[in-house]
This record gives structure tokens, sequence and C-alpha cells, in this order.
């Protein structure tokens, strides 16, 4: 979240600009596709506190750079930048990787649970970055702190690991999408709901201005609306985690995901909150519901690696997804209407993960 809200703004007062912001998320993208990937098969092999001391040592670091973003020269403001991505993304595969432990047999609940004190988090860090903007580098030590702390909390919450998987070879590191079908399927069908989700939290403020001609005010409640209904939709979504199988109740999502939006390119200005509702409750469901769906079908595999390939396709659809949207709305003129077409074409995607999670999926 403050990477979101707070970093672009800081990047334009020291000179930055858009590329620097782009080109320092694609640049720790992509070292985290060249090390994430051996970091966690290290992490893997061991067991016992190894899992969670790799965990707090990725969260104390992406803390320490975070820290480092208030230097005020621009140079350093992207480096620090770069790294703490890195970092922070390596950090939240981590995180998913203690799940199992720290579920202690009630994932589901552990998973929902995680999710909603998450968005909690989210809603505090972004009214900490109004409340002291223009102070950036006094919002970059407090969260740095924050990072840090409650990493420091996870990682001692978290009993120790007692189970040992079979790793792949350095050399099978890079390849067990391809050799996994399961996995690679599951990681296809991830995509296709993550990419309109990233779409829609990098551009939701957007559309809401500009076909609806709301105010920036309207719009900040509407997002908190749909943060608030997140927070209990996680928990509702653990629950049913929980009572029944993860996998069903994944199953859901997919329809769900594209009658919303096409539920968002077709509803009139009345019914804008309660979709922001339904849409904020539908977005936890994929943060709850992905990581339990890995863990039941590929508990007994190297879970690190594949954690970490999953927040890998979720950078790419982040990517992919705004793109597309793009795309489509300029070929269409930039007009209340190609907003509406270019969201509707998002709901093709959840219409072909169903399609693939039906036919394709093969757990074991």
């Amino acid at each position: 979240m403050v990477f979101t809200y707070a970093l672009p703004l800081f990047l334009d007062a020291v000179g930055g600009s858009h590329l620097h912001l782009t080109s320092g998320r694609a640049l720790s993208v992509l070292f985290f596709l060249l090390l994430g990937p051996l970091w966690a098969r290290y992490v893997d092999r061991q067991s016992g506190t190894a899992p969670r001391r790799h965990f707090l040592e990725a969260a104390l670091l992406t803390g320490l750079f975070t820290l480092m973003l208030g230097t005020g020269r621009l140079f350093w403001v992207v480096l620090a930048f770069v790294v703490a991505g890195f970092f922070y993304q390596v950090t939240l595969a981590f995180y998913n990787n203690l799940l199992p432990e720290a579920g202690e047999g009630q994932t589901g609940l552990a998973s929902g649970l995680g999710v909603a004190f998450g968005y909690v988090g989210s809603a505090v860090a972004l009214s900490l970055t109004r409340l002291f903007s223009p102070s950036y580098p006094v919002i970059f030590v407090g969260t740095a702190l924050l990072f840090g702390v409650l990493g420091a909390l996870v990682a001692l919450a978290t009993p120790s690991r007692t189970r040992r998987v079979p790793t792949p070879s350095l050399r099978e590191v890079f390849g067990i999408v391809f050799q996994d079908r399961a996995f690679g399927g599951f990681l296809l069908v991830a995509f296709t709901l993550t990419e309109p989700a990233h779409t829609g939290i990098l551009l939701l403020s957007l559309y809401f201005k500009r076909v609806f001609a709301m105010p920036d005010g309207q719009i900040a409640l509407l997002l908190a609306g749909g943060a608030v209904s997140a927070a209990l939709g996680a928990l509702l979504w653990g629950l049913l985690a929980q009572r029944l199988s993860a996998r069903r109740v994944f199953g859901w999502l997919f329809p769900l995901w594209a009658a919303g939006l096409l539920l968002v390119a077709l509803t009139p200005r009345w019914g804008v909150f309660p979709l922001a509702l339904l849409l904020g409750a539908l977005l936890a469901g994929i943060w709850v519901l992905l990581r339990v769906v890995l863990l039941e079908g590929f508990g007994d595999r190297p879970l690190t690696l594949y954690f970490t390939y999953l927040a890998l396709v979720e950078r790419a659809a982040s990517m992919v997804g705004p793109l597309l949207w793009s795309g489509v709305v300029r070929t269409l003129h930039d007009t209340p209407l190609a907003f509406r077409v270019g969201t509707g074409v998002l709901a093709l995607f959840p219409v072909i993960g169903w399609g693939v999670y039906r036919r394709m999926m093969r757990w074991g």
C-alpha cells in the first residue's frame, strides 16, 4: 500500500517520473525471477527453524531497504525501491510457505485471518500516508519498523517445521512448471483470476472517475467500503475453505468473478456502492483460496518453490492485465463506453480459467 501511494508521490518530489517507478518495479520482478526460485529451493531443503529464519531475514531486509527510501536522492531511492521490492516478493512467498505450520490443521481459517488482517493493515497504512504526507521519510521509517516488528512476531509464533520433501536439482528448478503438468495448469488458472483482480486494484478508481464522474472523496468512500467488505469476506472464505473442500469453494470464484466484471461494465451509478462491496469480497476470496488450494493439491511438494512461482505468475498478471485493458480503452478512444468494454473483456479470463480448472487440473 505504501509503495502504491506514497512512493510515486515521493519520486515526483525528488525529480523522478513514472519511468523510474515502472522500470524499478520491472527490475525487482526480474531479480525475483532469477534469484527467487534458487533461494526457495535452498529453503525447501531445510527443516526445523530454517524456514521461519529465512522468512525473518527477508522481512528485515525489506524493512531495511524501505527505510532507505527516504534518503532523498533519486538514484538511491530507485535503487532502494528495486531491492526492497525484491525482498518484499521473497517475504510474501516465504510467508505463504509458513501456512501449514501456522495453521496447525486449520489452513483455511488461518489464510482467511491473514488476508483479513492484511486489509486492515492496508487501511491503517493508507491512513498514516494521508496523515503524514508530505513527510514521506517519516512514512517510510514507520513502515519499515512496523514491517520488521510484525515479521519478527510471525517468525517467533510459527512452530518449527518437521516435514521434509524431495527438492528438484538446480537444473530442474526453472523447468518445474513444465515437468509438473498439474502445477502448470494451476498457475494458468491462477493467472486467469489474478489478471483481472490486479487490473481492478490498479484502475478501478480511474474507472469510477471517468465513467461516473465521481469526485475523489466519493471514490475514497467506495474503496474504503470495498476494503471493509474484503476483510469480512476473507473470514467468510476462510471458514468455507475450512468447512468444505477448498478446491470446491475455489471453483465458485470463476463464475462469480466473470459475473462481477460484467456487472462493473453494465451497472448504472446507483448500483456502484453494492458493486464495490461485492468486488471487495471476491478479491479477498482469490488471496485466501489460492494458497489453500495449492496446499491441498501440492502439499507434498517443495512448497517454498511452488509459492515462489505462484508469486511470479501474480506479478506477470499485474503487468499483462493493465496493458490489455489500456489497449482496449485506447483503441476505442478513451470514452466512458471504452472503459466499460475494456472491463467486460476482462470477464473472459475467469471463464477460460473455469474451463481449465474443470478439465485440466489433476491433483496428487
